[in-house]
């Protein structure tokens, strides 16, 4: 790679970040194209020589922000097994999400501007969103196997719209409760989930001690 390429590629992917953080704060519609290369410090000039139209560049933008997913999930990893689902709410649900958007989930900023967007949008979301859900799914899966897939979109949209609505109101109180609801929901799921297993446990091993002693008393009788 020559010196020339490998500062284009510095270049592309410093417009790309400074394009997610504006996105993130300003959404897609009101991002401007001067803006994103004034934060880069590059002119306004140079950025069709890395991308076609502002569409492109969002698009990649979207895929940019794997840091803040891989932050948030090693978050979750760390807790002990069966804490985990409760833990992916406790992770995400806080304040310093909340009030620092321009660093954080890209689904909880501009979901519903990618809902009416260009197709390439959407499926780099979803892109992001598969990734996420399957490396969720696998965290909560280690000690919560059954079902692992549908509880993690299900904790992430928990948490994305509690995110969503807490960022929305103007109450600070009511901020507050949203992110704390979320957080407790998720919880008292994963409580009655480890419930539930355990009560399946303490059937299956009665179950097996009565077919046990059943067994015995037949033996006894021949």
């Amino acid at each position: 790679m020559t010196r020339r390429t490998e500062q284009k590629a510095r270049s592309h992917g410093t417009i790309v970040a400074a394009a997610a953080r504006r996105i993130r704060l300003q959404g897609i519609r009101d991002m401007g194209v001067a803006d994103v290369m004034a934060d880069a410090g590059l002119t306004h000039g140079g950025f069709y020589a890395h991308f076609k139209n502002k569409d492109a560049l969002v698009t990649e933008a979207i895929g940019a922000t794997a840091g803040f997913y891989e932050s948030w999930l090693s978050q979750v990893g760390e807790k002990p097994e069966l804490e985990r689902l409760g833990a992916t709410a406790r992770a995400y649900l806080t304040r310093e999400h909340r009030d620092h958007r321009e660093s954080g989930c890209f689904f909880a900023t501009v979901g519903h501007e990618v809902a009416i967007g260009p197709e390439d949008h959407r499926k780099a979301i979803e892109a992001q969103l598969a990734g996420t859900a399957q490396a969720l799914s696998a965290i909560i899966g280690t000690g919560i196997d059954q079902g692992a897939g549908d509880r993690a979109l299900a904790a992430i949209s928990l948490c994305v719209g509690a995110m969503t609505l807490a960022r929305a109101v103007s109450s600070v109180p009511l901020s507050e409760r949203l992110l704390r609801a979320g957080c407790e929901f998720l919880s008292e799921t994963e409580s009655n989930i480890v419930r539930l297993r355990e009560h399946d446990k303490h059937k299956k091993l009665k179950k097996l001690k009565k077919k046990s002693k059943k067994r015995k008393l037949d033996a006894a009788d021949v």
